[in-house]
């Protein structure tokens, strides 16, 4: 619907059980087999509903999960981080955030670990920063430039 409430695509019998806000002009619907894919603002099905979770598509990548594994896909439904993660954050500023094995760390988007996973814990690098915990002791990752390490700062 738009603003003033009249329906803009209809997804009437097209078999989803439920749809989310648009992020970066695609917006999630789920089919009645639970599978989660993506329409576009003209209601046609771009990404496949083959996905049992996805976040918000951020900076052109969103994480999705399938069959227990989780990675990023791009607009066009592309794996750009493959699926091998237990988890993944989200995405921002050419960094990635996943956790493997119970450890957290970012990646780039050519699935290069820039940020060691070595964290219980860290959020999406946004705005040139996140936040890394380790044993309790709470980290700033800042200093991030395409091609350039990042390096966490004790704070």
């Amino acid at each position: 619907m738009d603003p003033t409430g009249k329906t803009v695509i209809d997804l009437q019998g097209r078999g989803y059980i439920s749809a989310w806000p648009f992020h970066e002009g695609l917006a999630a619907v789920k089919n009645q087999e639970n599978k989660i894919g993506f329409i576009d603002k003209t209601g046609k099905l771009v990404i496949p509903c083959i996905y049992d979770r996805v976040n918000d598509f951020c900076d052109g990548l969103c994480g999705v999960v399938k069959d227990g594994k989780c990675g990023y896909i791009d607009r066009g439904g592309n794996t750009v981080i493959p699926l091998i993660y237990d988890d993944v954050y989200g995405a921002g500023n050419s960094l990635a955030a996943v956790v493997k094995d119970g450890k957290c760390g970012l990646v780039d988007y050519h699935n290069n670990i820039v940020v060691p996973l070595e964290y219980d814990d860290i959020s999406s690098y946004h705005g040139g920063i996140a936040y890394g915990i380790k044993d309790g002791t709470v980290h700033l990752i800042s200093g991030y430039h395409a091609g350039v390490q990042a390096m966490p700062t004790n704070d």
